[in-house]
């Protein structure tokens, strides 16, 4: 049975200073430098012990995380061993410490203990974790915009259980950066975001059209080119010039899809359509894809 008694601080506290920039300066309270890492061999004790303390010893170690900004911030010490703990239980053998660190590590984040900028140290943790048992407390996250951010990245990297989760603060209106969750679901490629993407594209926000057309572009989406090419047509300045090179990328997803004719047909387009002078490298290089393609048959 785990011994209830074990002094958590204490342990925290064996953790090496920052090292002082000139002799005999104490550190200001806060202030942030460089440090030397403890022993290795003697930090992993220390990570051991309170890992196999269960979830008292881990939610002991977690009410003693300040983050620098914090008004009670005085070291990186907890947050180090904290850290520390989390890539510990995610070595191989010890799932079932994973799983632990990871439910504790949600429900302190969703807990109102910590402070935002705690909140993200956690987040960040539980992304390094790749724990599908803190969707949805990172779910909960994406309504605060300050938050929205790391929650999708740690969401991101979850890949299936994240992606459903993000379409669904995106389709709800809920998400706190609609941007951050727009440009996630286009970097993972995630075709059933499609259909959100799309509904995008006549945002007010130049930066959301832009990232919504990106994404569905990098999906390849062959539905949408009849979309991308009305809103790259009325784009100017930045916006056009973004839309030029967001054509090209879904033109060259759709034949690596085999998708020859849609491809064909924004070619065809950006070759016919951009006769600017600014504009003549674009069609320059869809003249060269064309000339391929009739050549490749």
């Amino acid at each position: 049975m785990p011994d209830t008694k074990l002094n958590i601080a204490t342990l925290v506290a064996k953790m090496p200073e920052v090292d002082r920039q000139k002799p005999n300066e104490e550190p200001k309270p806060g202030q942030q430098g460089k440090f030397t890492a403890p022993d290795p061999e003697e930090a992993d004790k220390i990570f051991a012990e309170i890992l196999g303390g269960g979830r008292a010893h881990l939610q002991e170690l977690l009410r003693l995380l300040r983050a620098p900004g914090d008004p009670e911030f005085q070291d990186y010490k907890a947050g180090y061993v904290i850290h520390g703990v989390v890539v510990m239980a995610g070595r191989p053998g010890r799932e079932d410490g994973r799983r632990l660190v990871a439910t504790v590590l949600a429900e302190e984040l969703v807990s109102d203990r910590p402070s935002k900028l705690a909140k993200a140290f956690l987040i960040q943790e539980l992304q390094t974790c790749g724990a599908v048992e803190a969707v949805p407390a990172l779910v909960k996250q994406l309504e605060d915009p300050d938050l929205c951010e790391p929650a999708v990245r740690a969401l991101l990297s979850l890949r299936a259980g994240g992606f459903d989760s993000l379409r669904t603060v995106l389709g709800n209106g809920k998400a706190g950066n609609r941007l951050a969750v727009l440009q996630a679901l286009g970097v993972a490629r995630e075709a059933e975001a499609a259909p959100l993407l799309k509904e995008a594209l006549s945002d007010p926000s130049p930066q959301l059209r832009q990232t919504a057309a990106w994404g569905l572009a990098n999906l390849g989406e062959a539905s949408a080119v009849g979309a991308i090419l009305k809103w790259a047509d009325i784009s100017v300045d930045w916006e056009r010039i973004q839309a030029n090179k967001t054509c090209v990328l879904l033109a060259e997803r759709l034949l690596a899809t085999d998708h020859k004719l849609e491809a064909v047909r924004i070619y065809s387009h950006v070759r016919d359509t951009r006769v600017e002078r600014s504009e003549r490298h674009i069609r320059a290089t869809a003249e060269r894809a064309l000339d391929l393609l009739k050549t490749s048959g």
